[in-house]
């Protein structure tokens, strides 16, 4: 009798892990990675002690993934319960893209149970260079499509089993293959109320390309002061590097193929915005 309840104190942590909780954050202040964990032995989750958001001494997880091993993180122990009765509807989090190659990170969340999966529709990208960023995923029912099984949505998020962070240009269960690293802080979980107007303001807010579609040429309307420019495909490959513009400015994008791009823009103050442009 004893030694079954010691073992039943042991296990009420992890119970208590495994509930989902509006206002629950994960920051990493504790030198531990929190449950959070990749799928492979040979990419490893990190605990970085100093250099989040909040500079010295603010630690955030690090992942990574080779062309081998996917970009994606998983936690099956906090982040699981039930997120209707619990009015969980966005999660936000800072993240970082340190890589010094050209990859574009197109962020997603993905909720699972069983054999259930469900994905976010619209991926955040973040990209190299940028910095630490603060972002917004909304997970109601018009925010999340199916990507394995058949349940609805509110029988799969009434018993989540985990939530995982990741890499993939369309909604999908798992990472695409790339070579890049991950810098997640500050995973919170929220509701509408909470969100703030900060939170859910775009980089298209501020800066517009204009024709949007373009042919030839387009301009940065909104960009007040004087920017470097980079050019990125959805694959993540640099097409255009460090051109300096003003908002007036005509970019030629003749020598592009068709398609949709994302612009990146540094001001000489250090202000980064990202858009996207199509090129017809």
């Amino acid at each position: 009798m004893k030694q079954q309840l010691i073992i039943a104190i042991l296990f009420l942590p992890m119970l208590a892990l495994s509930q989902i909780t509006i206002g629950q954050v994960d920051d990493f202040e504790d030198s531990t990675i929190r449950f959070w964990h990749t799928n492979s032995t040979s990419v490893i989750t990190h605990n970085i002690p100093d250099g989040g958001p909040l500079g010295v001494g603010d630690n955030f997880l690090r992942f990574n993934s080779t062309l081998v091993n996917q970009l994606q993180t998983t936690n099956t122990q906090q982040w699981a319960g039930n997120y209707i009765s619990q009015g969980v509807t966005y999660i936000s989090m800072d993240v970082r893209n340190p890589s010094g190659s050209p990859h574009v990170i197109f962020l997603r969340l993905v909720f699972s149970n069983q054999q259930e999966a469900w994905s976010t529709i619209t991926a955040i990208t973040v990209l190299p260079g940028e910095g630490w960023k603060k972002v917004t995923f909304a997970i109601d029912e018009a925010s999340m499509i199916r990507v394995s099984g058949s349940n609805s949505y509110v029988n799969t998020f009434s018993n989540i089993s985990q939530m995982s962070i990741l890499h993939s240009q369309y909604p999908a269960q798992y990472s695409n293959y790339i070579i890049s690293t991950l810098d997640v802080d500050n995973i919170t979980a929220i509701n509408q109320a909470s969100l703030s107007l900060d939170e859910t303001k775009t980089m298209n807010d501020v800066v517009k390309v204009v024709p949007n579609p373009a042919k030839n040429y387009f301009q940065l309307k909104g960009l007040k002061k004087r920017a470097t420019m980079k050019i990125f495909s959805l694959t993540g490959a640099l097409v255009k590097n460090n051109i300096s513009l003003n908002s007036e400015d005509q970019i030629n994008i003749q020598d592009l193929e068709k398609g949709t791009y994302i612009i990146q823009m540094e001001t000489e103050n250090k202000e980064v915005y990202s858009c996207k442009f199509i090129k017809n």
